[in-house]
C-alpha cells in the first residue's frame, strides 16, 4: 500500500487577485507562505519518503517547506501543473464570466470544460493520473506527498472517488494548502481517504471564491 499525501500550494498572488494563473508562474503570498509553514508541521510526524510538486514556484515552494522538515528534497513534474488556461490565463474571474461562454461551462459544469485556446478537464485529468500512477509505481508501500494546484486535485478526487467527468462539479475545490489523502493498493487501484484536511490551519484558510 502507497499513501499519498496530495497538498494544494498555499495561497498565491492570482488567488489573492481572482486571476486565472493557469501556467504563469506566480508566487506565494505571505498568507501563502504562512499555510505552507503551517500544513508542513501538520505533516512533520507523517512517515515521508519523498515529496514530489509541479514545477510551478506556488508548488514548488509549498513542497520545500514540507520537505524541509523531513530532510528531504523535492522532486519537481511538469505533469502536475495546473490545467493550461490559453487565453484565460492573467484575467479575472469576473472578466472571464462576463466575456466569454467556455468559461460559463468551466463554472457549471468543469467536467465538460475546455479553456479557450488551452488545455480540457479530460486532458488536464488523464496527464495527471499518468504522472500519479508514475510517481507511485516508484515508491511501493511507502508514504509520500505529493504538490500540485487546485484543479489537478479536483480531477483526480473525481477519478479516485468513480465521479464520472459529467458530475465533477459535485466535487468540491479543496483550500489552499490543504491535505487529500488516497491509499494505492496498485499504481492503477487508488482511493481516496480523506479530502480537504485544512482544520490545522486553523484562521490562516483561504478558498476560491463561487465564480471559478
Amino acid at each position: 500500500m502507497t499513501t499519498v499525501y496530495f497538498i494544494r500550494h498555499g495561497q498565491s498572488a492570482a488567488n489573492l487577485t481572482k486571476t486565472f494563473a493557469g501556467h504563469i508562474d506566480v508566487p506565494l503570498t505571505d498568507l501563502g507562505r504562512k499555510q505552507a509553514a503551517c500544513t508542513a508541521e501538520y505533516l512533520s510526524r507523517a512517515p515521508l519518503d519523498a515529496v514530489y510538486s509541479s514545477d510551478l514556484s506556488r508548488a514548488y515552494d509549498t513542497g520545500c517547506a514540507v520537505a524541509r522538515l523531513h530532510g528531504l528534497s523535492v522532486t519537481t513534474c511538469a505533469d502536475l501543473r495546473e490545467i493550461y488556461a490559453g487565453d484565460w490565463e492573467g484575467k479575472t474571474y469576473e472578466v472571464l464570466e462576463a466575456t466569454d461562454s467556455a468559461y460559463r461551462t468551466w463554472v457549471h459544469d468543469i467536467g465538460s470544460a475546455t479553456c479557450t485556446n488551452g488545455e480540457s478537464v479530460e486532458h488536464l485529468q488523464m496527464r495527471v493520473l499518468a504522472a500519479v500512477q508514475s510517481i507511485v509505481a516508484k515508491h511501493p508501500g511507502e508514504t509520500i506527498c505529493i504538490v500540485s494546484h487546485g484543479t489537478p486535485i479536483r480531477a483526480l478526487t473525481a477519478l479516485l472517488t468513480d465521479t464520472p467527468l459529467t458530475q465533477m462539479h459535485t466535487v468540491p475545490w479543496t483550500s489552499n494548502a490543504s491535505v487529500t489523502v488516497a491509499e494505492f493498493e496498485t499504481p492503477q487501484q487508488g482511493r481516496i481517504v480523506s479530502q480537504d484536511l485544512h482544520e490545522h490551519l486553523q484562521d490562516l484558510v483561504s478558498k476560491l471564491p463561487a465564480n471559478v
